[in-house]
């Protein structure tokens, strides 16, 4: 019977689980989680499920923030020194390019009213216009600059 008094803890993960090489291990030495359909590793801890990243950041930091990024992008390389905390927003940043885009440049779509390529990103939430330009090469050139002048270490261009 699950314990709904549960709260997953730093020391709990310390007394039940091994780390090794971005996996959490029982102490009986199996490997723990499954591979859910969204790509992240899920473990079954008191009848619940938790997102094994998090639980590796629990683990190593102490806390358990609302968002952490995998740096590389890769759902399933959780080892530490890839997750780090983040807002929502830096979350974002380090997204990858969408599969919808057709300029092939993350950030830059055609305006076919202005027949200029319009290079736009988000910084807090917000959209901010880099600018328009005649040729592609321009518009990522400013994307990728503005990129690192605004999301910093989360800036991720494709």
């Amino acid at each position: 019977m699950a314990d709904v008094n549960f709260i997953i803890t730093q020391l709990y993960l310390q007394n039940n689980f091994t780390y090794k090489d971005g996996f959490l291990y029982r102490k009986s030495g199996k490997l723990s989680g499954t591979i859910k359909l969204n790509g992240y590793r899920s473990i079954q801890i008191q009848y619940k499920q938790y997102l094994e990243h998090r639980l590796i950041y629990l683990l190593f930091h102490g806390e358990l923030p609302i968002f952490i990024d995998h740096i590389d992008n890769n759902r399933q390389n959780n080892r530490i020194e890839n997750l780090r905390s983040t807002s929502r927003s830096e979350n974002a940043y380090n997204s990858k390019i969408q599969s919808r885009n057709k300029s092939g440049v993350k950030g830059v779509s055609w305006s076919i009213s202005r027949k200029k390529w319009l290079a736009m990103l988000s910084v807090e939430g917000k959209q901010k216009n880099i600018g328009r330009f005649d040729s592609i090469e321009d518009a990522k050139f400013a994307i990728f600059n503005a990129r690192k002048i605004y999301h910093n270490e989360f800036a991720r261009n494709g």
